[in-house]
């Protein structure tokens, strides 16, 4: 048993010491590589007639055969931007080392092509930390300035055919499909911040982050990206803060869609047709570019007051066929701001809270599928669900009047809205519901047995704000101009049918305790 023990630290001796001599001889072939890649970088980073950048300067390039850390000290590079003339910018490095793994160092060895596969990828990178990464811009008065303090990486992983062409040297690196044949497990910085001043114009920008964070990237796909403690200021005031901002499930466009961007963009008069056709197709076609985003905590200072939400989500699961959500919790508007926008008085309203879920499918004959709810707290809520067809999701009024309306029900609960809104118009509460009533007459004249319904719907729902709920006809499609044609010839039951439920309390009193300065009880 000793003999083994013995001979088991004797071969681990020997391991080791083969490891160190394979570090000691390797080395300088590292050093060497790593000031040939440096050197590289200009060239591949430049863009011909808008990007242009001198040879980096490296203080020390240094391996330690023991730690197989590879240090760099020291680095800048300089450029400037040929379409904006006197413009300069600098990049510096104060420090940046990663420590190589065993079967890297192999490469750089007669062994290279046992350990180098002909696919996939490999980890040429661990424990990577930099060290006060800084950017600075300026051309004439106008200047920006960023600095990273403190970042951390590990596992970076690169394709196996690209690192045998780094190493073979022969052709200049490719940066674009450089993004495209590598990954790093997690990279981590903190203290980000950065600025941008423009004294002619009166601007002066300022924008912190706490830190940074990006999980498990490999080629065109990240599983998440996110930053915490955000805070912009403008003019030294504060403008914006976010807790968190989270990206889930990022993919790139296909290379060759991102190339043709590039190169579209470079033009001297870009094409903006063409921009916005290709832009569309690279939302619209193959994987979502995100599946999730999510910010929380927001605050905007205004006027004294904060306009603020607790949380934003946008999912977008698919599209083929396209598929997306946004979800809003507790969006706060300050009473004061909401009064001054819309010339409405809101007594006893603290503030304007808002909660939205919205959901929108594609359909198989072209149509989009929409419902969701929104609700405002101590005010109402609204549902509604229905098809909008007759071409692509509307981006214009003219779109949305040509789009047709199918499967329309909306469903609305009262809780004071109704008497905010009425007592605005019609300042005596005694005459609120008549002067409804009265309208509802006007709009809903028709003398069919259907329009009487929905007349006697209406009239519930203005004597006693509760649950008003809107169907269109089963199996009928319409536009907004029907619909408003319907409305004015005192026809509307030819396109819907409505259900109320009255609420505890009726409009009259509702009013009156606004005006009385108390805060009625939810209906």
């Amino acid at each position: 048993m000793k003999n083994l023990l013995r001979a088991v630290m004797v071969l681990a001796v020997l391991a080791l010491a083969g490891i160190a001599a394979l570090a000691f001889w390797v080395g300088p072939q590292v050093e060497e590589q790593a000031r040939r890649e440096i050197a590289a970088v200009s060239e591949a980073v430049s863009i011909p007639g808008q990007l242009q950048f001198s040879a980096p300067d490296v203080k020390e390039i240094k391996f330690s055969p023991f730690s197989r850390r590879l240090t760099l000290r020291g680095a800048e590079i300089r450029g400037e931007m040929p379409p904006l003339a006197g413009s300069s910018l600098r990049y510096t490095l104060e420090e940046a080392s990663f420590r190589i793994p065993l079967r890297m160092l192999l490469v750089y060895t007669p062994l290279r092509d046992m350990v180098l596969p002909e696919k996939g990828m490999m980890t040429v990178g661990e424990d990577m930390r930099i060290s006060n990464f800084a950017y600075a811009f300026s051309q004439g008065s106008i200047s920006a300035h960023s600095m990273v303090r403190s970042e951390e990486a590990d596992a970076i992983r690169l394709e196996s055919g690209l690192v045998r062409e780094l190493l073979e040297g022969k052709d200049p690196l490719d940066m674009l499909n450089a993004v495209y044949r590598m990954g790093i497990g997690e990279i981590r910085a903190s203290s980000v911040t950065s600025s941008m001043n423009s004294p002619e114009q009166g601007m002066r920008i300022e924008f912190n982050c706490d830190s940074m964070l990006m999980r498990n990237w490999e080629g065109r796909v990240m599983e998440k990206a996110s930053m915490d403690g955000i805070l912009l200021k403008k003019e030294e005031r504060e403008f914006l803060r976010l807790g968190n901002i989270t990206v889930t499930g990022y993919t790139l466009p296909e290379e060759a869609t991102v190339r043709e961007l590039l190169t579209l963009a470079a033009r001297p008069k870009p094409n903006e047709r063409a921009l916005q056709a290709l832009l569309l197709r690279m939302f619209t076609t193959g994987e979502p570019l995100v599946r999730e985003i999510s910010a929380t905590d927001l605050r905007v200072p205004l006027d004294g007051q904060d306009v603020s939400f607790k949380n934003f989500t946008l999912t977008w699961p698919s599209n083929t066929p396209l598929k997306y959500g946004l979800s809003l919790d507790k969006l706060s508007l300050p009473t004061a701001l909401v009064e001054r926008e819309s010339g409405l008085s809101l007594p006893g309203l603290p503030a304007l809270v808002l909660d939205a879920k919205l959901d929108f499918a594609a359909q198989g004959n072209g149509g989009m599928h929409e419902q969701g709810t929104i609700s405002a707290q101590n005010l109402g809520a609204l549902e509604y669900d229905f098809v909008i067809s007759g071409g692509a999701t509307p981006a214009s009024p003219q779109a949305l009047f040509a789009s047709a309306l199918s499967d329309v029900r909306l469903k609305y609960t009262d809780q004071r809205l109704t008497a905010y809104l009425v007592s605005n118009v019609v300042p005596v509460a005694q005459a609120a519901t008549p002067t409804l009533k009265a309208a509802i007459a006007q709009f809903c004249s028709g003398d069919s047995p259907e329009n009487a319904a929905l007349r006697g719907a209406l009239e519930t729902f203005a004597t006693s704000p509760g649950v008003l709920e809107v169907r269109s006809k089963p199996g009928k499609s319409f536009r907004l101009f029907e619909a408003a044609g319907a409305l004015a010839g005192g026809n509307p039951a030819a396109l819907f049918s409505v259900t109320a439920q009255p609420g505890k309390k009726s409009l009259e009193e509702q009013i009156n305790a606004l005006k009385a300065g108390g805060a009625p009880a939810a209906q």
